[in-house]
């Protein structure tokens, strides 16, 4: 380590906090969690000071050969460190790290503090996607993590290799986004002034231009929205009148209802209502109308349109009662009447529609789960946040989804079971294709658990399923998506 770097290493143990004016700071939450030997890369760097020192609550944070470390105490604490630094871990708890430059000449070893507030979430919060998740944070940047494939978080790398395992903000063609929809390889968002971009994998069009591999931020010409949603290749959007308009594989009609090649440009689906909210499945998209009606078309492997017919357009799905929340995964739906019951159809093999496994998918059904308020699917399991506010989920226990005993190797259950949460469920943050989920907590926090070999729980590295529900690393606050 060179000489000037630990005399000025030395000096921030040693030499008493001068008084200065407090300058605007914002400390990112680097809350790393590593086991000794363990390395993550710091995906972001944060703005820089413009002082050499700044106040900043009872610290003083000083600048050192680009990475800011507070005063005070038995060690340092990283609170900054370049873009593409090396953290390695020493010893657990408040953890001690070995700091290196991004070219490896630099290494010091300093003590990062764990103990920062999770990430807090607005009520209407959604932390979108499955193997890549996207975000809206509070001052309304984009923010993605998992799978980078396509290079969907636009962080300036392409490969099928590539994860991101935290949080990274989307430099794109906008400031400030409002809504966001994350398929397999492709992303769609709303900016804050009604325009609609797609990025990432377009083999199918779902970016909204002539297929291709993959599209930079691609603007798709469509009316005024309110919301986006994401097949694995496809995407709907809802416009501000209850219209209905998709783009992208139309190979089983799931983007106009009549079968054919894929449609690169926004297509009008023929609605019999006009729709609240619009949903995407694998082959398959749905719709919840205003007259609390729910309509599907496209594909029907799985009986995933809720009925035994051949129609590839727009129908109604035979339900039992008006519909309040209606939640798509790839193959199966579930839907929360406005009696707070819950009935769900589809693909059945590992129990994700309720009650006897069948591989052949059911017609709607009604779950033995309490009275519900709110419901979550994803890939193979579902969830309903009962009215006590207690979290229920039935289907696949495969990178522990459900979080109980039930054996991975085992199929799945159609009978829900009650989840063991360390914190206060507030509500499910978003649809997702994969085989992670997320909460929010009453308090706000954002928690998530499930499959995370691609960094989906977002905690700064990758590492096999949690046994327990993580609050990932995100330094900023998520309104939405």
């Amino acid at each position: 380590m060179p000489s000037l770097l630990r005399a000025r290493l030395l000096l921030l143990t040693t030499v008493a906090c001068a008084e200065t004016t407090p300058a605007p700071l914002e400390i990112p939450v680097h809350a790393i969690r590593l086991r000794p030997g363990e390395s993550a890369l710091v995906p972001y760097a944060t703005r820089s000071l413009s002082a050499a020192e700044a106040s900043f609550g009872a610290a003083t944070i000083r600048r050192v050969d680009g990475a800011f470390f507070t005063g005070g105490g038995p060690a340092a604490t990283v609170t900054n460190v370049p873009e593409g630094a090396i953290v390695t871990a020493v010893s657990a708890g408040d953890i001690m790290l070995r700091l290196e430059s991004p070219a490896g000449r630099d290494s010091v070893l300093v003590q990062v503090r764990t103990a920062f507030p999770p990430l807090t979430l607005r009520p209407d919060a959604r932390a979108v996607g499955g193997g890549t998740k996207c975000a809206i944070a509070v001052d309304a940047s984009l923010w993605c993590w998992g799978y980078g494939v396509y290079d969907m978080a636009l962080t300036g790398r392409d490969g099928f290799r590539q994860q991101i395992v935290a949080p990274t903000r989307v430099r794109g063609p906008a400031a400030q986004w409002k809504g966001v929809a994350v398929g397999f390889t492709h992303v769609c968002a709303l900016a804050t002034d009604g325009t609609v971009w797609c990025w990432g994998g377009n083999d199918e069009g779902m970016a909204g231009s002539n297929p291709m591999r993959r599209v930079p931020p691609t603007r798709v010409d469509v009316p005024p929205i309110v919301s986006l949603a994401a097949g694995p290749y496809h995407t709907g959007a809802l416009t501000t009148d209850g219209r209905v308009w998709c783009w992208g594989s139309n190979r089983s009609a799931q983007s106009t209802g009549a079968a054919g090649r894929a449609v690169a440009t926004p297509t009008l689906v023929a609605l019999p209502v006009a729709a609240r909210t619009v949903h995407a499945g694998s082959s398959h998209s749905c719709a919840l109308g205003t007259d609390d009606g729910v309509y599907c078309w496209g594909g029907n492997v799985f009986l995933m349109r809720g009925r035994v017919d051949a129609l590839l357009g727009p129908s109604r799905v035979p339900l039992t009662g008006p519909v309040r929340q209606l939640a798509l995964g790839p193959t199966h739906a579930c839907a929360l009447l406005r009696d707070a019951s819950v009935q769900c159809w589809g693909d059945n093999l590992h129990g994700q529609a309720g009650g006897e496994l069948d591989g052949g998918g059911v017609l709607p059904r009604t779950v033995s789960v309490p009275p519900a308020q709110a419901l979550n699917l994803a890939s193979r399991s579902s969830c309903a946040l009962d009215l006590d506010g207690a979290t229920w989920c039935w289907g696949t226990n495969v990178a522990g989804l459900l979080l109980s005993a039930l054996p991975e190797t085992v199929a799945g259950t159609g009978t829900p079971i009650r989840l063991t949460l360390p914190f206060t469920p507030r509500d499910f943050a978003g649809e997702g294709l994969g085989s992670s989920r997320c909460m929010t907590a009453a308090d706000g926090a954002l928690w998530c658990w499930g499959e995370n070999s691609n960094g989906q729980v977002g905690v700064g590295r990758t590492f096999s399923s949690p046994s327990a529900p993580v609050s990932p690393v995100l330094p900023a606050l998520v309104r939405g998506g």
